[in-house]
């Protein structure tokens, strides 16, 4: 049976971070900014936020690699591949969320009211972004036992890392320098600006993760491992059919043997 990759899944799993990648240069890039001149969070709140975010994302990364290696969530979709789409549909549902307007704020609205409106966002968000990176990357032994295959999924995955940094810086480039504002500081009224950022962004990654499930089917672990079973089975046949000749013709070639065979000769003689 042929277990190897072909280009077809190597290029499909390639993409199955994009979204992720996309938003995490997003976060990294602009979430602070977003919250500091668009809402005009002090300094500190909005640096609770990405520590409510930080905290959030240790704690789940732990918690969905121990779950997602539990064989009851396994179903015919792929265990791993269900849990990268409940990942991908909590990160595409809540990202929008938070560079935009806290729904049912106004300006008068206290900080710590939308800080309780985007903390469990973040979390949701959080819990998604490690669900879809802990199975994308555990998929990598599941798809292949090949060294050289392994390598390769890891190079095209991180390919499109880079690429997705370039998409998301190259994107707001285009975004906010075509807004009409006599000065270059950000403000509230910029807040459009951010919204069709989001969008655009999250928009591209939910495309690249669509190419993803429909591109790769997901192989279990047993199956890649049929290969290799089977090889060294036939391995260990030829290793005991060695010995047992070489047992055979040491016995053959023994001195005693020999002294034993010229005394029964010369006995019957």
């Amino acid at each position: 049976m042929d277990y190897t990759v072909t280009a077809r899944m190597k290029y499909s799993f390639g993409v199955g971070h994009v979204l992720n990648d996309l938003c995490a240069s997003m976060w990294f890039s602009y979430l602070l900014i977003f919250f500091h001149k668009i809402l005009q969070f002090s300094n500190s709140m909005a640096g609770n936020i990405l520590l409510v975010g930080q905290i959030a994302d240790g704690i789940a990364t732990p918690f969905v690699g121990y779950e997602s290696d539990k064989s009851y969530f396994a179903c015919k979709y792929g265990k791993r591949k269900s849990w990268h789409l409940v990942g991908t549909v909590c990160v595409a549902m809540t990202f929008p969320l938070l560079f935009l307007h806290c729904i049912g704020c106004n300006e008068s609205s206290p900080e710590y009211a939308q800080f309780i409106y985007y903390a469990p966002l973040v979390v949701i968000f959080q819990f998604g972004w490690a669900a879809t990176q802990i199975n994308h990357l555990a998929l990598i032994p599941d798809l292949t036992n090949n060294d050289e295959d392994r390598v390769s999924l890891n190079a095209i995955r991180y390919a499109f890392t880079v690429f997705s940094g370039i998409i998301v810086y190259g994107v707001a480039w285009g975004i906010l320098g075509m807004q009409d504002s006599s000065s270059d500081m950000l403000s509230p009224a910029d807040a459009p600006a951010f919204r069709n950022l989001v969008l655009s962004v999250v928009g591209i990654g939910i495309l690249f993760s669509i190419i993803f499930h429909v591109g790769l089917k997901e192989r279990t672990r047993q199956s890649t491992s049929v290969a290799i079973n089977e090889s060294t089975d036939d391995d260990d046949v030829s290793q005991d059919h060695m010995i047992t000749s070489e047992r055979k013709s040491l016995s053959e070639n023994s001195p005693l043997l020999h002294g034993r065979k010229r005394q029964s000769s010369v006995i019957g003689y």
